[in-house]
């Protein structure tokens, strides 16, 4: 008996000094949704001590192994924690996913249809109607005649826009999209621009301003354009105004050719002349303009 149990235990310590236990699993830690590396990632085997942490280039070593089935932990800051299973019959290497973006908030989508400018936005339009009925007017001019909005005049002719009491930097002109730089310079120069290329003339004030720019402090002075239709058409108008005040008028005159693949082409032109004004008793002199 004493003899078979002797050699009972000397054939497990063979077998125990046969079993192969300097295995190595290797591996890298990657981001899954940009293959980047990740360092310093703590790779553990679970219901055992060994462990090891990920270098710079996100690889990793866990020596001395036996044969078996494992399952690592993997874990790394801003990650969940994974487990994964492996079987170790030679020297292993192997490439592990991360979700590295758990904490990141999911994107909100807002949607919703424009019910146009309400009251709260404090915008006012001047339409095509009232820009042909006052056609020989400046843009300053045409604009005082909305409500809380004045003119900063100079001359005749030289009528700046002010909405809140500012003007010049302060209020911000755009037409057909583009911002009118002039509109930085002193007092003495008028906007130059003619109405009669705009559709429509838009105040806004507030925060609504803000999809053109930040800068506005005052108000955004926005002349649109009108809309061309894609389609082979050709269309146009004149619009003729005259004053007996001053013995003068203006013509426009503007036509427009659309085609259906999306082009256009277009040629305006405006003439204005007016003499000098008169009351009843004498000629106000030097208010003429051409």
């Amino acid at each position: 008996m004493q003899k078979l149990l002797l050699v009972s235990i000397l054939i497990i310590g063979t077998l125990v000094r046969a079993q192969n236990c300097d295995l190595t699993l290797s591996g890298i830690i990657e981001d899954q949704h940009d293959d980047s590396a990740l360092s310093n990632a703590l790779i553990s085997i679970v219901d055992t001590d060994i462990y090891t942490y990920s270098n710079d280039q996100g690889d990793f070593y866990l020596n001395n192994l036996c044969p078996g089935n494992y399952t690592l932990e993997i874990s790394h800051a801003q990650c969940n924690v994974r487990l994964f299973s492996i079987k170790i019959k030679e020297n292993t290497s192997r490439v592990f996913k991360l979700e590295h973006h758990y904490e990141e908030l999911h994107e909100i989508l807002l949607s919703g249809n424009s019910s146009g400018l309400n009251a709260s936005s404090q915008a006012k339009k001047l339409n095509q109607e009232i820009i042909a009925q006052k056609s020989d007017l400046s843009l300053g001019a045409l604009v005082s005649t909305i409500s809380g909005v004045n003119g900063v005049s100079t001359g005749r002719s030289i009528i700046k826009p002010a909405i809140h009491g500012l003007h010049s930097s302060r209020v911000t002109i755009m037409s057909g999209g583009v911002r009118l730089e002039d509109q930085e310079w002193g007092s003495e120069h008028a906007p130059n621009v003619d109405i009669n290329l705009a559709h429509s003339i838009e105040i806004i004030k507030n925060a609504s301003a803000l999809q053109y720019s930040g800068d506005g402090i005052g108000g955004f002075v926005v002349l649109k354009p009108q809309n061309i239709p894609i389609k082979d058409t050709v269309f146009g108008n004149t619009r003729i105004s005259g004053q007996s005040n001053g013995k003068g008028g203006s013509i426009h005159a503007g036509l427009v050719k659309s085609s259906e693949l999306g082009w256009y082409g277009s040629a305006n032109g405006t003439s204005k002349k007016f003499g000098d004004f008169n009351a009843p008793d004498y000629v106000l002199s030097n208010t003429g303009m051409e």
